[in-house]
């Protein structure tokens, strides 16, 4: 009977145990500051979701003159 007492016991610690700890913590989202969201609106990427390629366009000026505007841009594929 005492052993059955220590089992009964043993299985209450281990199961109030298992239910009290936690393998990580919510996962919080950390807004950019102000400067970084500027870079983050002016860049332009997409991905294709099939095969994970990616495309990155960035814009750095334009050059403007006589009636003329000349987008120069910088881009990246990972293809």
């Amino acid at each position: 009977m005492k052993q059955f007492g220590k089992c009964l016991l043993m299985c209450a610690l281990v199961i109030l145990g298992v239910t009290r700890t936690y393998a990580q913590q919510a996962y919080t989202e950390v807004k950019p500051s102000a400067n970084a969201q500027q870079f983050i609106s002016a860049l332009s990427s997409s991905n294709n979701l099939h095969t994970g390629q990616v495309s990155v366009n960035i814009p750095l000026f334009n050059l403007q003159g006589k009636g003329i505007n000349v987008p120069i841009s910088m881009s990246f594929n990972s293809a």
